[in-house]
């Protein structure tokens, strides 16, 4: 355990070590090229129907928080050259879009056929733009989806206000706007401040195995991240089991979601649609499923982005109660 001064400054920290290859994040993407490249499970595609001869797949960068955007895009490209070979279809384009003004444009001039992005830029887009919500990677939805507050069993921090002038790790706030915010009105709730001025110091760390990692040896107090992360981590090493407690929990928090622009041909969304509904059957899924540690794909349902739509909800009211008594 690290011994921590009495005179540290409350501050942001950004840990930097090198935790290895992480995929997590890189897999609503690949699913979303498989998606849209992989063959109808009713036959090969018939060059005089209305299928495309280019598939262009969009990638919002604010999903790659794991690998660097140029790698990603490598990647993609790949997957949907080998694809589109799978599929009879000649040519594939990849293309990362960098900005919600890149987004818009390349819905709106009908560039792209399918667009991958986080949750929580569809919620902002979702009134202004012809976007059609379509798949999710099964782990990007449900009990996976829960952030959870994680402390040390040792430690005697049994619940959130023995956290208080101690430490935290978070993941980076640009990618994972959702944990901030939960915390936030965690804190809030239990009246307790902001983070800032409850916790001693706030460590932002690179991913989510560093954070369990770091609780677990003690270099800090406590750690966020979602429970998909930390029950992989419990299957690499069961004595994290025996270490570490969740002492706080949110509703699944949708991730990532592949949307399709309403002017999409029906006939392509129909293959689409086929494609997703047989991916974990093939061969090459099967292989994918192995790779990135999925089930499988599955349809877009309203009720997965409840949890945020009300988190979001909440922030909003407690923004307007601040406005009010700031008057």
């Amino acid at each position: 355990m690290e011994t921590r001064s009495e005179h540290i400054p409350r501050h942001i920290d950004s840990e930097t070590e090198e935790t290895g290859w992480k995929p997590c994040r890189l897999i609503a993407a690949i699913v979303g090229v498989f998606l849209f490249l992989a063959p109808p499970v009713t036959g090969a595609a018939n060059p005089e129907s209305s299928m495309p001869k280019v598939l262009r797949v969009g990638f919002s960068s604010n999903i790659f928080t794991d690998v660097d955007t140029r790698d990603a895009q490598v990647a993609m490209e790949l997957w949907a050259r080998e694809l589109a070979r799978g599929a009879g279809i000649n040519h594939a384009k990849v293309t990362i879009l960098n900005s919600r003004k890149d987004l818009i444009s390349a819905v709106r001039s009908e560039s792209i056929d399918i667009v991958t992005i986080p949750a929580m830029e569809y919620l902002d887009i979702r009134n202004s733009l012809p976007l059609i919500p379509a798949f999710v990677a099964i782990n990007h939805v449900g009990r996976a989806r829960e952030l959870i507050l994680l402390v040390s069993r040792n430690s005697g921090n049994k619940k959130i206000r023995d956290l208080r002038g101690k430490t935290i790790d978070l993941l980076p706030e640009a990618n994972y706007k959702p944990l901030h915010i939960w915390l936030e009105l965690v804190l809030l709730n239990g009246g307790n401040g902001t983070p800032l001025s409850f916790f001693d110091k706030i460590n932002i760390v690179s991913s989510a195995s560093q954070a369990i990692m770091r609780v677990f040896f003690g270099k800090t107090d406590a750690a966020i991240v979602n429970r998909g992360a930390f029950d992989i981590a419990l299957t690499l090493n069961p004595q994290l089991k025996k270490q570490l407690l969740v002492i706080a929990e949110s509703r699944s928090l949708i991730g990532d979601i592949s949307c399709i622009p309403a002017s999409i041909n029906p006939k392509l969304r129909h293959a689409m649609e086929n494609a997703a509904a047989h991916l974990h059957e093939n061969t090459t899924g099967k292989q994918m499923i192995a790779l990135f540690h999925i089930d499988r794909v599955i349809p877009f349902d309203s009720s997965y982005i409840s949890g945020l739509e009300e988190l979001l909800s909440e922030r909003d009211k407690l923004k307007g109660k601040k406005e009010k008594k700031g008057k």
